[in-house]
């Protein structure tokens, strides 16, 4: 018997080659097929709401997709996801969001206003993100540089070679260059969409919302856009990077929301 088709969408900043670890917890299950970095295709450049990036990934479903997939995004890439099911039901047998940079009601308006006045670099990590490094003299440099940093807390050894080999490249002047775009980057933490609450016709494809007890969504945001759109919601422990730190336990979290088999 065929395995189900399982399209994971990453989180900004992180090309899906970084969750290699998770993918070898999956793949015995799942075919996996993965849009490598959201956000780099001139013909879907970043815009406000993140409709490009579903327009994007909508793209590429009807390309490398025969049947309705499994939709798994983190972060950035659940929100891409949902909106993604939200337009196009028919490319999805269920989606899984997360942890996903959501706003609703009243962080809605925040987000809103926060657009109109600049604030964003300050409510997102755009304003850190745009003085990120990008050239390292070599692969150990480039590693001795991101180990001690925050972002990758949790990271084992080898997630951090995962995400490097993912994001970064060599070039002809033999220093090690990020290719995953900074000005990208920058460009989603400050569009996340603030018109999530206004999407009130009820999802049509199964989903789950799964927040992380220690990341960047707030209960109740997670508990309404569930309720609006009649998704299943889960609380866990972990902080926002959970499936590059856990990814045996997250992956047992999606292999029991899709193949209702606890491990």
């Amino acid at each position: 018997m065929p395995k189900p088709t399982l399209h994971f969408a990453h989180a900004n900043g992180f090309p899906a080659g970084s969750y290699k670890q998770l993918f070898a917890q999956l793949e015995s299950d799942f075919n996996i097929i993965a849009l490598e970095k959201m956000g780099h295709n001139p013909i879907y450049p970043i815009n406000d709401n993140w409709s490009n990036l579903a327009q994007e990934l909508v793209a590429y479903l009807k390309q490398h997709a025969t049947e309705p997939v499994i939709g798994v995004g983190h972060s950035m890439g659940g929100i891409a996801t949902f909106l993604a099911a939200y337009q196009r039901p028919e490319l999805f047998s269920q989606i899984i969001m997360l942890d996903p940079p959501l706003a609703m009601s009243y962080g809605s308006l925040a987000f809103y206003l926060a657009k109109k006045t600049g604030y964003m670099d300050k409510m997102t990590p755009a304003g850190k993100t745009q003085y990120r490094k990008t050239q390292w003299d070599n692969r150990q440099a480039c590693y001795d540089n991101l180990a001690p940093k925050g972002l990758f807390k949790g990271f084992n050894e080898e997630a951090i070679w995962d995400y490097i080999n993912a994001a970064t490249k060599t070039r002809e002047d033999g220093k090690l260059h990020l290719h995953y775009s900074v000005d990208a980057e920058c460009a989603a933490f400050r569009t996340v969409p603030d018109n999530m609450e206004f999407k009130r016709k009820p999802l049509v494809v199964p989903g789950t919302l799964i927040r992380f007890e220690d990341g960047v969504i707030r209960p109740y945001f997670a508990q309404r856009l569930a309720k609006l759109h009649k998704m299943d919601c889960r609380t866990v422990t972990g902080g926002h990077m959970l499936p590059l730190q856990e990814p045996e336990f997250v992956a047992g979290l999606i292999k029991e929301m899709v193949l209702g088999v606890s491990t």
